[in-house]
């Protein structure tokens, strides 16, 4: 996959010098964007951006999107609102969306709020491009998590 790297550099107090950097990545059936750094409300416009930039360009679509939060330090309630509103973007094109790698401080975030079980949610970027291309369970859990239930069991 080829990488495009795009980065956006924002002047706050205690910001890192790069809060956060996105890498693009396309396959013919997933685009993989590959969050470093920080997503707060500093961040989440280059984030949103970005994406619609990538979608843009991009006609139609690519059959799926996976955020890999792998690389992700720090993600605030701001940072989730981004990914819920690229989650809606997303269901509106009829395209699926799925998180991977999420860890410490992001994997907690999305455990306390419940959106892991609103979130398709994969440990590795691998089990999310499986997932998606439909070679693997619908939502293996994130560590500490659980999984979403299969299509059709929510009451």
């Amino acid at each position: 996959m080829k990488g495009v790297v795009l980065m956006g550099l924002l002047d706050r107090p205690g910001a890192q010098e790069q809060p956060l950097r996105v890498v693009v990545r396309r396959t013919p059936s997933v685009l993989v964007l590959v969050l470093h750094g920080e997503l707060d409300m500093h961040t989440r416009t280059l984030l949103t951006g970005e994406l619609d930039k990538v979608l843009a360009q991009s006609v139609p679509y690519p059959p799926g999107v996976i955020v890999d939060l792998s690389k992700l330090a720090f993600c605030d309630s701001s940072g989730l609102s981004a990914l819920i509103g690229i989650r809606h973007q997303m269901m509106a094109a009829g395209r699926p969306l799925a998180l991977a790698g999420a860890h410490d401080n992001v994997e907690q975030i999305l455990y306390r709020t419940g959106l892991d079980r609103v979130f398709r949610c994969y440990p590795t970027l691998t089990d999310a491009e499986n997932a998606l291309l439909g070679r693997a369970h619908p939502c293996p859990p994130l560590p500490g998590g659980s999984p979403e239930p299969p299509p059709g069991s929510r009451g």
